[in-house]
This record gives C-alpha cells, sequence and structure tokens, in this order.
C-alpha cells in the first residue's frame, strides 16, 4: 500500500529549499525551527531517503532532493494558487442562487427583493421557480426555498421570515347569488376557490374550535392546472 501523501511536508520542503535553510523556512512558515525540522524528518521517513544533507554550517539538496523538489513544487504553487484563488472568490458572491417560492409570496415579494440584491451581487445569476407545489430541496439542487404553513421535521436549516395574515374574500356577485355565511360553520355551504386541494380545511381565528378538527371543511373549486412561473 503506497505511503500516505504528506502534503504539508511537501509544502515546507519546497520551502525549504526556496529559502535557503531551516531557519529561514520557520521564519516565512511562522514555525519553530524545532517544528521545521521534526516535519522535514517525518517526511524523509515517509519517503525513505534523505532530501537534505545538514551540517553546521550548511544545507544542501541531495540528488534525490533535487528530483523530488523539481516534482513537487509545481504542485504546491499549483496548491497554493487555487486555495488563493477560491479564497478571493469567497470575498464577493457569484455563481448561479436557486430558489422555490409560492406563486403569490414569489411574486411580490422575492422578485422586487432581488432585483436589488442582484444590484448589489452583480456576479449572481438568480434561478427563480414559483409554484405552490413543495419542492425536494436537495434533490432538485434548490439553494433556499421560502415555504408557507407549517413546517415538516427535517434536517434542512429553517428561519421564520414573516407573518402572513389571511383573509375570507368574496366577490359582490357571489355573495349577491349565495349570500354572506354568518358564521364559520356557514362556510360548509359555499364554494371556495383554492390552489391546492389540501387547503380545503379553514381555521378561522379561534371561532372554529368548536368543529370537528378545529377546522370547517369548504367545497372547492380547483383550477386544473395550478399556475407556475419559472424566473431565470
Amino acid at each position: 500500500m503506497p505511503a500516505k501523501l504528506d502534503l504539508d511536508g511537501m509544502a515546507l520542503f519546497v520551502r525549504i529549499v526556496a529559502e535557503g535553510s531551516l531557519s529561514a523556512a520557520a521564519r516565512a512558515s511562522g514555525l519553530p525551527k524545532a517544528t521545521v525540522s521534526r516535519r522535514l524528518r517525518k517526511l524523509e521517513s515517509s519517503i525513505g531517503t534523505p532530501l537534505l544533507a545538514r551540517s553546521t554550517r550548511a544545507l544542501s539538496v541531495t540528488d534525490a532532493g533535487r528530483r523530488f523538489f523539481e516534482r513537487v513544487r509545481p504542485i504546491v504553487l499549483e496548491a497554493e494558487a487555487a486555495q488563493s484563488e477560491i479564497a478571493s472568490a469567497n470575498t464577493e458572491p457569484a455563481g448561479v442562487l436557486r430558489i422555490s417560492a409560492p406563486i403569490i409570496f414569489g411574486e411580490l415579494v422575492v422578485a422586487p427583493g432581488l432585483m436589488e440584491f442582484l444590484q448589489r451581487y452583480p456576479k449572481i445569476q438568480a434561478d427563480l421557480h414559483f409554484s405552490d407545489e413543495r419542492v425536494n430541496v436537495i434533490a432538485e439542487g434548490f439553494d433556499l426555498a421560502i415555504r408557507m404553513g407549517e413546517i415538516e421535521d427535517s434536517d434542512l436549516v429553517s428561519r421564520r421570515l414573516t407573518s402572513v395574515a389571511m383573509v375570507l374574500a368574496a366577490s359582490p356577485a357571489y355573495l349577491a347569488t349565495h349570500g354572506a355565511p354568518k358564521r364559520p360553520q356557514n362556510l360548509r355551504d359555499h364554494i371556495a376557490v383554492l390552489t391546492q386541494k389540501k387547503f380545503d380545511h379553514w381555521v378561522v381565528g379561534g371561532e372554529t374550535k368548536g368543529c370537528v378538527g378545529g377546522s370547517v371543511r369548504v367545497a372547492w373549486s380547483l383550477p386544473a392546472t395550478p399556475c407556475e412561473t419559472d424566473w431565470g
């Protein structure tokens, strides 16, 4: 089985050779000289051959050390460049942000607020999906999902954003034909327009607590295909 790669040791070895001494490498790395010496010995032990020839006055690279240096130096430099690039990128948000939200809330709240956000962070692209159907955040690759109502048990991180007041409304023409309900229980005799069938149980303040299940089940009229809007 190949020996475990000592990437930190390789990077330190490259620095020792570049700086010309253990002391200079220790100062450049912010490490004690004893630590640098110990890590070098560990690297040499894992490779099975000396990389540096040490004396009281000088430090020289062995033939194996020279060949090792030539192979690992580009790797170390590339790794340092990659780390620096990612660190710099993280200072300014960038990339595609996929968001799912209910249709009405998305169009009235999310979309207008998002325009200001995108102006502040121009490197971000927003992929918005407005639908009243609940998406699988992980399986469908969403970064953020805004949901209304109770949140089921989940490993997802959630935060309450706001409260939304719900009201019962009817057109004058409907009330002229069917009359206005006097009590919440009278809602059973009316026809509701719902976006989803599961919303046919209504809780009206504290007035439906005496009803079965604490809610009133209403008859409904449901569009065959709920509207869904994608904002890319």
